[in-house]
């Protein structure tokens, strides 16, 4: 079984739903930066609570290269 992203767009935020297993952290932060440049959103919720192997994975995640203007925002 792979991975499943489940996106929602609401009051400039666009929330990313992250269920199954995780195949390659660079493929889910490649689909939520499609995402993010196509909906031209400043703000990023990443729910991983119902991604099996989570464990470790979400700091790989906030870290790759694929997320276009995320990172560092929001972090004071």
């Amino acid at each position: 079984m792979g991975y499943r992203i489940d996106f929602a767009l609401a009051g400039g935020v666009l929330r990313a739903v992250v269920s199954g297993r995780s195949a390659l952290v660079s493929d889910i932060a490649r689909e939520i930066g499609e995402q993010v440049r196509r909906n031209a959103v400043r703000h990023l919720l990443i729910d991983v609570r119902k991604l099996r192997d989570r464990y470790g994975r979400l700091r790989s995640l906030l870290a790759a290269q694929d997320l276009p203007g995320i990172r560092g925002q929001g972090r004071n």
